[in-house]
């Protein structure tokens, strides 16, 4: 238990025997192209003390463990045995992750390290949340995307980039002037960034969420609808 929540530990074959067992259970039952996870890895910022026996445990044998290889070992192998699962039952589907859009925040918070899942092979695409606009101080759209496509140069790996459709109409809180308003000002942004994405030669987008986009606020409405047909305008051409 953290933060009000339950969290399966990774690190025990049989929490990885439970996930399988659910990957199993939507492939036989229903007519799937693939499986798709999220980001929740190990809660970000998670205390030492949540795992701190296990790791213990581990550090008996390999001295010179250290928490984060610990927890990114145990992720690794989560991810590697759910691709496994999934070419079990059939073949023809697809893997892939979700995984933060800051791949820092990612790899150092969450343990979740997406080159380690390309270099073992274990996603077929990666839907980095590149939740941020182009003028964001930290993480602007268009480097996040050619940090992201820096990963999969090379390899089978399909990069789709997830676009922030709930930030639409919104104020951010970044502390920059120009990048707090950039998604109230500009109701083409989801646009902007679509073509971005195929001139980095992303396979395509995923948007978050469903209900931004078709069940906006009153207060967005006007914003998002606009949005939105700029959006459609650009996938159809693309």
């Amino acid at each position: 238990m953290y933060n009000g929540r339950w969290y399966l530990n990774p690190y025990y074959p049989e929490v990885i025997r439970l996930i399988t067992r659910c990957v199993g259970e939507l492939i036989q039952n229903y007519d799937v192209d693939g499986i798709h996870i999220d980001d929740y890895f190990y809660p970000q910022s998670a205390p030492d003390e949540i795992d701190a026996k296990e790791f213990e445990k581990e550090r008996q044998k390999h001295p010179k463990l250290t928490l984060k290889q610990f927890r990114t070992v145990n992720v690794d192998a989560m991810v590697k045995q759910i691709h496994a699962a999934v070419k079990k039952e059939k073949a023809a589907l697809v893997f892939g992750v979700s995984p933060s859009g800051n791949l820092q925040s990612s790899r150092n918070l969450r343990f979740a390290d997406p080159a380690h899942w390309i270099k073992q092979g274990s996603v077929d695409y990666l839907v980095p949340q590149i939740y941020w606009g182009f003028l964001h101080p930290v993480k602007p759209f268009e480097a996040t995307l050619a940090e992201w496509k820096s990963l999969t140069i090379g390899t089978d790996v399909k990069l789709f980039a997830g676009l922030a459709a709930y930030k639409a109409g919104c104020a951010e809180n970044t502390g920059n002037v120009a990048a707090d308003a950039e998604w109230q000002e500009n109701d083409h942004l989801l646009s902007e960034q679509v073509g971005a994405a195929n001139k980095a030669c992303y396979e395509g987008i995923a948007c978050f969420r469903y209900k931004s986009l078709f069940f906006p606020s009153p207060m967005e409405s006007s914003h998002v609808q606009n949005e939105l047909s700029a959006l459609k305008e650009a996938l159809t051409k693309e």
